[in-house]
């Protein structure tokens, strides 16, 4: 006995001499010593029950002989049920040619596999064969001194560990220097800035592995299987891809049309930051971006493309998400050539901060830069006539530039713009979803487009925003108030908005007035009221500043009874009225100020104390 937690065990069977010791924590039998008698041909790994020293049945064996020796004679290895882990060398057994197994774990072949994954090849000479077959993993030291270049059957291997190729040399590819492990490359040529594959290669792929982690090489492939292939094995690809088509027979304008799609497909649209495509009779590239052979349409952008962009003069269109998820790019330069943008075309590029659409563009598609979250100012040319569902949903715009010609906006296609706006004579009409936050709108004619008035009134909210609107020298402002009465002016857009602009200032006012509770009118129009000095407004406040002044001083809004009193425009028997209730609610500030307001009657009041 070795401690109180293990005894040794020694036995032999069939010529083989087996040592280790049994746990008492798990019960099983650990062999670390191995001697096999010459001439014996086979192995048996299997269970045996040790003698009675051990005061308990053991459950299973595990081999993991530690000492060094090399039985060249054995040919092959029998394994048994009872076998839990088998942890050996190349070395200790070189000539094995089969292993025969009884157990579930272990496959019964020329070579030692558990569960898919390779233990050990043992030494193959030059002339065998490694079928590689239902393997997905290759173990450490699996094949250490394994000589055979002829391997077969990589499709299900997936992943090597740092050691597997330990004391083992794949093949090298003469023309790039790349290690080739049968279809699979798994070393690759520091040297070499290109990794091309063969053309005659179609089944080769590199594997995800310990060498070739955030490679930075170039790949160029000759022919579309390859590119199949290679995305078919889910294997790892680098940022730049060239596609040289010069000795592709079968390519047709169905397999170029495939090439796209391959390309644009989720797994492969996150891939790339540069493709280059030679000698195609459909395609050409400049600066890793793909467009038609006649270099009219630019089909495609790779999604890790980052930084900026310039588009190659003679473009004329910009295709269906061409640029679609590239969320890297920071600004678009378009030549003077581009006349269509299709739908989709520049949707999440998050991080777009620029782009400049020329004069000359006569069609936006829709959602054509929905989700752009960084792009924060867009000008529309006047070529372009109509501005599409959706075109800059999501994008928080800071400024917007409407040139004349822009005849209308549909839906959405605005839905957060919280900036000044220029109205253009040539807009006729506003969708809805569009101009949500606007700070003001300068209109360029006597009349609003149509449903422009009903987008801002349709902007309801609980605090005391408001729309400031321009005409010549007429300013007013539209309040943006969540109450029955402005839902009513809502209602009636329709009608008014086509109307001379002092119409519809006339027809504010007058729901203005309307508003039930006078607190809210006067809240309102004092805003109004402080930028303007409008009169309509100031006969508004004149007309319900007792009630107002009254409410204010019984709930202590000190500020707001010394911001209606400083208009000068309260009555000096309202103003009285409103001394005494200050007076004995010990509003001090707000006493002072209205004794300054009668000081100064009829003048209106301009001071501060």
């Amino acid at each position: 006995m070795t401690n109180n937690k293990a005894y040794d065990v020694s036995f032999e069977k069939a010529g083989v001499i087996f040592r280790g010791v049994v746990s008492c924590i798990n019960k099983r039998i650990i062999i670390d010593y191995i001697d096999v008698k010459p001439g014996v041909n086979t192995v048996y790994f299997d269970h045996i029950q040790p003698d009675e020293c051990v005061p308990f049945n053991t459950a299973a064996i595990e081999f993991s002989p530690q000492n060094k020796d090399s039985f060249p004679w054995v040919k092959t290895l029998h394994i048994g049920s009872a076998v839990k882990c088998i942890n050996i060398s190349n070395q200790m057994f070189p000539n094995v040619k089969s292993v025969v197994s009884d157990n579930a774990l272990f496959e019964t072949r020329d070579m030692l596999v558990e569960h898919n994954r390779l233990l050990n090849s043992f030494y193959k000479r030059n002339d065998d064969i490694l079928d590689m077959k239902g393997i997905k993993s290759i173990w450490p030291n699996a094949l250490n001194g394994c000589m055979t270049k002829r391997v077969i059957n990589t499709n299900d291997l997936d992943f090597i560990y740092e050691k597997s190729f330990c004391g083992y040399e794949p093949l090298i590819d003469p023309k790039t220097g790349t290690k080739l492990f049968g279809d699979v490359i798994v070393e690759l040529n520091d040297k070499t800035e290109i990794l091309e594959f063969p053309d005659d290669r179609y089944d080769i792929r590199i594997l995800n592995c310990f060498n070739c982690h955030d490679f930075n090489k170039s790949v160029k492939i000759h022919n579309l299987q390859t590119l199949k292939n290679l995305i078919d094995n889910n294997c790892l690809m680098p940022n730049r891809l060239t596609i040289d088509l010069k000795n592709d027979n079968t390519e047709a304008k169905h397999d170029s049309l495939k090439l796209m799609e391959t390309l644009k497909s989720d797994y492969v649209s996150g891939m790339f930051s540069e493709i280059e495509i030679l000698n195609s009779s459909y395609f050409k590239s400049e600066d890793g971006i793909i467009y038609t052979a006649d270099g009219e349409i630019l089909l495609y952008c790779p999604k890790q493309r980052q930084g900026e962009v310039t588009i190659k003069d003679g473009t004329r269109v910009i295709a269906e998400n061409a640029f679609k998820g590239c969320k890297k790019i920071e600004s678009v330069a378009l030549p003077d050539t581009i006349e269509s943008i299709h739908k989709c075309s520049f949707m999440d590029c998050h991080a777009l901060k620029s782009i400049s659409l020329n004069e000359g563009i006569k069609t936006i598609g829709a959602s054509c830069f929905a989700l752009c979250r960084s792009l924060n100012e867009i000008k529309i040319p006047s070529s372009v006539s109509i501005i599409p569902a959706w075109c800059f949903r999501g994008c928080p715009l800071e400024s917007i530039t409407l040139n004349e010609g822009v005849a209308g906006i549909n839906n959405n296609a605005f839905n957060i713009a919280e900036c000044d706006l220029t109205i253009p004579e040539s807009l006729m009409y506003v969708n809805e979803g569009n101009f949500s936050c606007l700070k003001s709108i300068t209109l360029k004619k006597n009349r609003f487009p149509a449903g422009l008035l009903f987008q801002i009134l349709a902007t309801t909210s609980e605090d005391e925003r408001k729309t400031k609107i321009s005409y010549k020298n007429d300013v007013f402002y539209i309040p943006h108030i969540h109450c029955e009465t402005f839902k009513g002016l809502r209602d009636q857009a329709e009608a008014i908005e086509l109307q001379p602009v002092d119409v519809i200032k006339n027809k504010i006012y007058i729901f203005l007035n309307n508003i039930t509770s006078k607190i809210n009118r006067v809240k309102i129009g004092l805003e109004i009221y402080e930028m303007t000095n409008d009169v309509n407004i100031e006969c508004i406040l004149k007309a319900n500043s007792e009630s107002f002044l009254v409410d204010q001083i019984r709930n202590k809004q000190e500020e707001a009874v010394i911001r209606l009193v400083k208009t000068g425009i309260v009555q000096p028997n309202v103003l009285k009225m409103a001394l005494k209730m200050t007076e004995d609610d010990n509003m001090t500030t707000a006493s002072a100020y209205i004794l300054n307001a009668l000081k100064d009657q009829p003048d209106k009041a301009n001071f501060d104390i």
